[in-house]
């Protein structure tokens, strides 16, 4: 037998090992990869319980599943306050991404992996997706009392004597929440939007806030939403403290002020000066 045909026969050979291997490959899940979201742990064929963790306003990701040998997937998303089941695809392309859309924190998506002996491996993921929260309200210049605390709905913002403007800042964690300012203004006669929910207030972003007086408030709103609908509302208010301005001393030289020392709310004084003095 001449040498080219001895290797023909043996690569013929190889590939018909290869496609016996491919055709007996033990059917498994191999893979189930998340276009948005964290997924922990990471997949492991023989690991069924995951979470999968996404920002608040995150509401759709793509799933993209791959396994090995003769096996059909099925995919389902559940509503755990209703118990209901959506189906998402049966018999799964494989390693093509599907859209899952409408999350909703700790509903779950699960994957069923059937094998050709009737056997099914089931595979879960909660979801993880936290509301945001307000960290803090900043005030520049002003002292805000007590300190910024997300449960507590009602404060004090001190201003130095005189002052009539202040800049506001709000921060949070990351998600999806609107904001809405307003100056309770009694200058205005009413209410002076800083900014709306339509002009989608921006946080971590100055506004300023003028032509404040002592006893004004400031108003900030947070609207909390599920897939686009408002589902909470939290309102925070900030009472000015405007110290009138005042006077604090009179001194005179020469001469020397009866009673003594001056106070803002004695309004008569003596001032007696040395003899022949004409100016002071």
């Amino acid at each position: 037998m001449r040498y080219t045909e001895c290797i023909a026969i043996v690569l013929i050979i190889l590939s018909v090992s290869g496609v016996a291997e491919a055709q007996t490959a033990t059917p498994l899940l191999t893979n189930v990869a998340y276009s948005v979201g964290a997924a922990s742990p990471a997949f492991d064929s023989g690991v069924y319980i995951y979470d999968l963790e996404l920002i608040h306003g995150q509401d759709t990701t793509d799933a993209t599943l791959s396994w090995d040998g003769d096996i059909v997937t099925r995919m389902v998303y559940m509503h755990v306050e209703t118990g209901a089941q959506d189906e998402i695809c049966n018999a799964c392309p494989e390693n093509e991404a599907v859209p899952v859309s409408n999350l909703v924190h700790n509903d779950k998506i699960r994957v069923f992996a059937i094998k050709p002996d009737g056997s099914v491996d089931e595979y879960t993921w909660t979801l993880i997706i936290p509301e945001p929260t307000l960290i803090s309200v900043d005030y520049n210049p002003g002292e805000g009392t007590p300190a910024f605390n997300k449960g507590l709905f009602e404060y004090i913002l001190t201003l130095d004597p005189g002052a009539t403007s202040t800049t506001t800042k709000v921060t949070k964690d990351p998600g999806a929440l609107s904001l809405e300012i307003k100056h309770e203004s009694q200058a205005a006669g009413g209410d002076v939007v800083i900014c709306n929910f339509d002009e989608e207030c921006q946080f971590d972003t100055d506004y300023d806030v003028a032509n404040m007086v002592h006893n004004d408030k400031i108003v900030h709103t947070i609207l909390y939403k599920e897939l686009g609908v408002v589902t909470r509302e939290t309102v925070y208010t900030w009472t000015m403290v405007i110290p009138t301005p005042k006077l604090t001393n009179a001194v005179y030289n020469p001469g020397e002020a009866e009673p003594t020392p001056f106070q803002d709310n004695e309004f008569d004084y003596i001032l007696t000066l040395p003899v022949g003095t004409q100016s002071t």
